[in-house]
């Protein structure tokens, strides 16, 4: 792998760390949409959720913490995946413009010997017609 292929893996791969890290910030938003206490501030409803109970910390912690390292492993394979698809049409592309000079250049070969041979068929021609036949 070169240097650039490392930096898209990892760069995916973060961004779904940061996906994971997102899901208990979704879950704490959906939450106070549903089961708001109109007892307590937003500060205090957060923090109770996530540190109220033993129960609710490792919660939170298997969501961040899990959820992070799956989407982060799923970010870096798609990352490879994608840096691979990226190279190989840059390598089609080099390619196609290789074809396309050499295309090039049997064109310009061929014109040439064409031009050759009919040079050649009317020397010829010319040649016969000073021929004396008898």
């Amino acid at each position: 792998m070169n240097g650039r292929s490392d930096k898209r893996d990892v760069a995916y791969a973060a961004c779904g760390m940061l996906l994971g890290v997102m899901a208990p910030i979704g879950w704490i938003i959906l939450r106070l949409i549903l089961f708001w206490d109109d007892s307590q501030s937003l500060a205090g409803q957060v923090m109770q959720d996530i540190m109220g109970t033993e129960q609710s910390r490792y919660m939170y912690t298997y969501m961040c913490g899990g959820t992070m390292m799956v989407l982060g492993l799923f970010g870096f394979f798609i990352g490879r995946a994608s840096q691979q698809i990226h190279d190989r049409a840059l390598k089609l592309d080099i390619l196609n413009r290789e074809v396309a000079e050499q295309k090039a250049s049997f064109e310009q070969r061929f014109t040439d010997l064409d031009r050759s041979i009919k040079n050649f068929h009317i020397i010829n021609t010319d040649l016969q017609k000073s021929v004396d036949r008898q």
